[in-house]
């Protein structure tokens, strides 16, 4: 994959600020965590886990610098959001009125 250190930046911080606001979400769902159904629950954790390969971008797109770790760590992190955003789609088609508390 080709990217600019420019658009590896700007992916970089554009990353920064959904895991911000992905914290954001999780406090509030806190709060309002026995009002939502479970796939709610678990997509109020998707921008948080969708920022992680974001800021991750150098480590996917110059591979051949990194680390094995990181390397490892940052596919890793593409899988777990792939993961998370087919169970919480399978979880929402199969069964929408799941509740885990009464």
């Amino acid at each position: 994959m080709a990217l600019s250190p420019q658009s590896r930046r700007t992916i970089s911080r554009a990353g920064g600020g959904l895991f911000a606001g992905g914290i954001l979400l999780i406090l509030w769902e806190g709060r309002h965590f026995g009002e939502l159904f479970d796939y709610q629950r678990i997509a109020l954790l998707l921008p948080f886990v969708y920022s992680v390969p974001m800021m991750y971008i150098d480590i996917l797109t110059n591979s051949s610098e990194a680390s094995a770790y990181f390397k490892i760590r940052a596919w890793a992190a593409v899988f777990c959001v792939v993961l998370l955003t087919f169970v919480c789609l399978a979880w929402l088609i199969f069964a929408p009125d799941a509740r885990a508390t009464p």
